[in-house]
């Protein structure tokens, strides 16, 4: 595992929504346009900044949170135009009720226990207005066992996983290695009720042929989930 946050926010920068991360973005426009009425937005765990690059090419507002202060240096580097802003404890740095729309992409899974987790579905809850959307980007339980394009998850760890442990994976593209914590889909649909958030849609996004992509495991299974939730009370 890569502990120099430096190094690490280095690589980061260089990913491109690309590859088996293309079906990690390629459904939120229409999500977005389906259940966001505003377009006051935060980026929950932006790292480098490439997801808060993304909703800015969408026309929302965007403001964006990260623990990592190399991350959010390099993210500044590439955009100054986006306001970052460092998450100190789960703190997001922001009055309640005040986004119509908080989106997390492959941070969740960077969470050691399921109290954490919670911790951050309230906070997010508490920063978003009434009816406010939360959409999430996560990895499947699948991740870690099919050949993907992009993702290698051919490690003795990763085998008969189970909630909480520690699964291993390599980023191509940048041939960057990194833990990331194993939760399924009955974790996070226990925080969400939990935390008070209603579910509208969940997305396994598989990959197409119009993707232009030679799809490995894509075609047949989704390494991530896509969950649409809404603040309602």
């Amino acid at each position: 595992m890569i502990n120099n946050q430096y190094i690490k926010a280095n690589l980061y920068c260089q990913l491109g929504i690309k590859g088996t991360g293309y079906l990690a973005f390629r459904d939120i426009p229409q999500l977005i346009k389906k259940y966001t009425k505003g377009n006051l937005a935060l980026d929950f765990g932006c790292g480098t900044g490439r997801s808060s690059r993304f909703l800015k090419s969408l026309d929302l507002i965007i403001d964006a949170v990260d623990i990592s202060q190399e991350m959010i240096n390099k993210a500044c580097q590439i955009d100054q135009s986006i306001p970052y802003s460092r998450i100190i404890e789960n703190k997001i740095p922001q009055k309640s009720n005040f986004y119509d729309l908080v989106f997390s992409s492959l941070v969740l899974f960077e969470i050691s226990s399921i109290d954490e987790l919670l911790k951050i579905f309230k906070e997010v809850h508490r920063v978003l207005k009434y009816n406010g959307i939360f959409i999430i980007v996560t990895g499947s339980t699948e991740m870690y066992d099919h050949q993907w394009l992009s993702l290698d998850v051919n490690y003795k760890e990763n085998k008969n996983l189970t909630s909480g442990a520690l699964a291993k994976i390599r980023l191509k593209e940048v041939d960057l290695e990194l833990y990331d914590y194993y939760w399924t889909d009955a974790d996070y649909k226990n925080i969400i009720t939990l935390s008070k958030f209603s579910l509208l849609e969940q997305l396994s996004p598989l990959g197409k042929p119009d993707d232009n992509y030679d799809w490995l495991s894509e075609k047949n299974v989704s390494p991530y989930i896509i969950y649409a939730l809404q603040k309602n009370d």
